[in-house]
């Protein structure tokens, strides 16, 4: 249920599910994500339509974090 890639961008705490086609998370990785959002980090689900805009996504998140 842990997040397929977990780091550390400039204080920001980052766990990234990564999902292909259809494929959807399960309860088990929902809450661990959602856990992780309220407790100040960035977590989210990256597929193939927004893999692109993760940097800008991640460059927000610092943003607003800071």
């Amino acid at each position: 249920g842990r997040p397929d890639i977990i780091g550390c961008y400039k204080g920001l705490f980052l766990g990234l599910e990564c999902k292909a086609g259809k494929n959807k998370p399960t309860k088990l990785q929902e809450l661990n994500l959602r856990l992780i959002n309220e407790a100040g980090g960035y977590a989210l689900i990256v597929n193939e339509h927004n893999v692109d805009d993760l940097a800008a996504m991640i460059r927000e998140a610092h943003d607003e974090w800071s």
